[in-house]
């Protein structure tokens, strides 16, 4: 705070507290550790999502069929007649976040898998990016053979 470092006893997963009069012209500055990782379900192991720091990367699966009138349906039943995009699985098991996911030189915070989505790699957005496509946040982990 205010260029010094504020000493504090907080755990990954909670919050930060600071007690002091605030006075104008105070600022803070907080730095989240930023790396790729895989977050699996607490019920399914072979179903993650992909997280860069706390964002959360959603798989980009195609947009030019999205109307922007799908964003905003009334009911599941709007999008019945609508098309749906595949979702590739991911051959992942045993491997480094770091061997299959690679930086989108010139776009901050774009990723794109290589050589594990299957049949076919995707680019990786954050998940407040991805109006008007289509996207997945949770991808099946493909079984290798």
């Amino acid at each position: 705070m205010n260029g010094k470092v504020i000493k504090n006893d907080s755990r990954p997963g909670s919050y930060v507290s600071i007690s002091r009069m605030w006075k104008d012209g105070d600022s803070i500055e907080v730095a989240l550790p930023m790396h790729l990782h895989v977050e699996a379900m607490p019920n399914d192991s072979n179903k993650v999502s992909i997280m860069y720091g706390p964002i959360v990367l959603v798989g980009k699966l195609g947009g030019s069929e999205m109307h922007v009138s799908m964003n905003y349906a009334k009911d599941q039943s709007d999008f019945f007649d609508k098309p749906t995009v595949a979702v590739p699985k991911l051959a992942i098991k045993n491997k480094p976040v770091s061997a299959w996911i690679k930086p989108v030189s010139g776009q901050p915070l774009h990723f794109k898998t290589v050589g594990v989505g299957k049949p076919k790699d995707v680019e990786l957005i954050p998940l407040y990016q991805a109006n008007h496509n289509y996207y997945t946040v949770y991808w099946d982990v493909a079984t290798e053979k």
